[in-house]
């Protein structure tokens, strides 16, 4: 049996970081904690987040299998006391599960200085000393486990469920001198293969030019392989800088959903299951052949999942129309499924039934030029095909189309899909198409329905005003159908009890003007109908956006539903009206995932967070704060119950709710076992003084969500 995991003393700091509840259930019903004795090792063990996220089912992992989760424990581990700074710079390393399998290290610069990943996981702790080695923590389980096979014969026989690879084997078959560096076991190579599942689709007239002219067979292989290199994906990193592959270059970017794309010369795969580690490298598996270029714009709209809806209006479009996006010269930006599900239902309808949708169409199509990324320009004007203008705005590095009236301005999303008749660009918005009211849209999108129906049947006034086509327009923030479901029984209680302050918290949702996503920069207060304000704050372009109203900040979650009054966008909280429990709130920010785990192992009765009857005002430590502590500490919080039940109280006032503002400077807040202070000192922020805290608390600055 392999061995070599930290000793007894490092245990409590994985319980810590690691295996609270899920990680210590399965080490302790396999028997399996005796993989923590040996000397000398480095190990690499997750979050509790990230083992959480661990896809058992796939990997054909149940909790009661012992030897692949031994096999998964002792491939994230390796020989010796390795620090990071003692890592290699990239490349590979001998996991102790076999001397055949590999570990690999990659580095990414970012704007938060470098980061270091083990197989595509980040290290998000290292150098964690323990009694007989090195531990370091990641942000997900090291899965799968490496393959002592090459990326050829991986390729050959895929050891992962759901894979095929024929077509590749059949290209080697053709040439093949294409795999030869491929089964080299002491070289390395990235692979972007596409699975089966994804190409088999190709039409006979893709197939034809690709298996019977070798140049192009030759050329598009090459363009899915990086040589002398095991590249693995991370997702804690957004931007990575491009890749020279045998054949052109590689571009990497994510949606806006977080999936990770890569392209090459004008044709994008989405990289479906990243990071299979081989003995001389890595697959990352794809939905597409890169590089290789066989279908026209009307071909390639109706190939992609995300365009559907797009598509079936082009093929409604009178066939001499249909021919110019099929035969001629164009340039075509194509809203998304998304972008359709921000206009009504019954508008799609009318669009689909051919009532206005060969306009819809023509505005977003431009003929005789082929206008690639690289052509852009802020202020830039295009003519599509029905004569309609279009500007270029370019925001942040972002570039919006933006129509004549400059009502609707969209995001180009994705760029330069290559068509063999022009280029193919997806954007986030409909164009041309805002023809109905804010209350119209609410009626008949689906993530509305719930506030819809709640305003239709207790205050007509919001519905006149969303309703209202004079000047001003408005821009209304409104919450989705989770939320309403969550606070639907503390609304009904409010409409019976005191209906006229959650009209005024309902008319808090509204601003005067036109704000779309693109311009929210930086932080801005607005006074809202009611009378009271709103904050909204963006970091930058690519931030999340913000909007504070009544102590509540909730981000946006739909942005830019453009309406013929205004523009509605979607948040995940409703504004001015508290809707959670303080034990909810807790559940629900991801910033605090360390505090719930001590709150929901401790139960701590007296202080019953989720009782609705109970007031409290917390001063809660997020992510961060664990992350400062030195780890002893750490440790000795999750085995010293008594003492950090202790701690955790000393962080509640009972009986009160206070926002911070309202919290005067040095005056006490009584807790159980020590008075906390606030102090706020002229450009660095307000901090939290405890007295009387027996040496257990440190000053640290407080956030507006305390």
């Amino acid at each position: 049996m392999l061995t070599g995991f930290p000793s007894a003393r490092a245990r409590p700091a994985l319980d810590a970081f690691s295996t609270r509840p899920g990680m210590a259930r399965v080490l302790e019903a396999n028997g399996l904690t005796s993989l923590f004795d040996a000397e000398n090792v480095t190990v690499f063990l997750p979050t509790s987040e990230g083992f959480f996220q661990f896809d058992r089912s796939y990997y054909g992992v149940g909790e009661k299998d012992v030897d692949k989760w031994r096999e998964l424990f002792a491939y994230s581990s390796l020989y010796g006391r390795v620090r990071v700074a003692e890592l290699p710079q990239s490349g590979k390393m001998v996991s102790r599960l076999s001397p055949t399998l590999r570990l690999y290290v990659n580095r990414f610069q970012t704007t938060t200085g470098q980061i270091v990943t083990i197989n595509g996981a980040t290290i998000i702790q290292a150098d964690i000393v323990t009694d007989n080695g090195i531990l370091h923590i990641v942000d997900k389980l090291l899965a799968p486990v490496g393959s002592s096979l090459t990326i050829a014969k991986y390729l050959q026989n895929p050891e992962l469920p759901d894979l095929e690879f024929r077509a590749i084997i059949l290209a080697a078959i053709v040439v093949p001198s294409l795999t030869k560096q491929s089964e080299n076991s002491s070289s390395l190579q990235t692979s972007f293969s596409p699975n089966d599942s994804y190409l088999y689709p190709m039409p006979q007239y893709g197939q034809d030019p690709l298996f019977y002219n070798n140049t192009i067979l030759v050329e598009t292989y090459q363009a899915h392989i990086i040589e002398n290199e095991a590249l693995f994906l991370p997702t804690s990193v957004g931007y990575l800088p491009p890749k020279k592959a045998l054949f052109g270059s590689l571009k990497f970017y994510r949606r806006d959903d977080g999936t990770l794309y890569v392209s090459n010369y004008r044709v994008h795969a989405r990289v479906i299951r990243p990071n299979i580690p081989t003995v001389n490298g890595v697959i990352h598996v794809i939905d597409n052949l890169l590089r290789y270029v066989y279908q026209n714009a009307l071909e390639s709209v109706a190939a992609m999942s995300d365009t559907l809806l797009f598509s079936q209006l082009l093929s409604k479009l009178p066939e001499a129309k249909q021919f110019v996006v099929r035969n001629t010269t164009v340039t075509v930006f194509v809203p998304t499924n998304w972008a359709f599900s921000k206009i009504p239902l019954y508008w799609q309808d009318k669009l689909t039934k051919g009532d206005g949708g060969d306009e819809v169409v023509q505005a977003h199509v431009i003929s005789g030029s082929v206008l690639d990324s690289d052509q852009w320009r802020d202020g830039q004007i295009l003519t599509t095909m029905n004569n309609k203008t279009l500007t270029f705005r370019e925001i942040d590095g972002e570039f919006y189309l933006e129509t004549e009236d400059k009502k609707v301005r969209s995001r180009v999303e994705v760029r330069d899909i290559g068509v063999t008749n022009g280029i193919v660009h997806l954007i986030k918005n409909v164009l041309h198409c805002d023809q109905f009211t804010i209350w119209e849209a609410m009626s008949d999108i689906p993530q509305l329905k719930s506030i819809h129906d709640f305003l239709s049947a207790h205050f007509q006034e919001m519905r006149a005003l969303l309703n209202m086509t004079t000047n001003p327009s408005t821009t209304v923030f409104l919450p989705s159908n989770d939320v309403m479901d969550l606070a639907l029984d503390h609304l009904n209680i409010l409409v019976a009890s005191d209906s006229a302050y959650l009209l005024k918290a309902l008319q808090g949702h509204v601003i005067t003007g036109r704000f779309s996503s693109s311009a929210i920069v930086g932080e801005v207060t607005h006074q809202t109908v009611s009378g009271g304000f709103v904050v909204i704050r963006r970091e930058k372009a690519s931030a999340d956006i913000t909007i504070t109203g009544g102590h509540v900040t909730t981000k946006l979650t739909v942005k830019d539903i453009y309406c013929s009054n205004g523009v509605l966008h979607i948040i995940e909280d409703l504004l001015h009206i508290p809707t959670r429990t303080v034990g909810e709130e807790i559940k629900h920010l991801d910033t605090l995932r360390y505090m719930q785990v001590l709150i929901q192992t401790l139960g701590d009765k007296q202080y019953n967070l989720a009782d609705r009857g109970k007031n409290y005002t917390i001063f809660m430590a997020n992510n961060d704060a664990f992350s400062s502590l030195p780890w002893e500490t750490v440790s000795d919080l999750m085995t010293n119950i008594n003492w950090t039940t202790q701690v955790l109280r000393g962080h509640v006032v009972p009986g009160e709710v206070r926002p911070l503002d309202e919290i005067p400077s040095r005056v006490p807040l009584q807790a159980e076992f020590n008075v906390i202070y606030l102090v706020r000192r002229r450009n660095k922020g307000t901090y939290c003084i405890p007295v009387r805290a027996k040496s257990i608390f440190h000053c640290s600055s407080v956030s507006t969500q305390h």
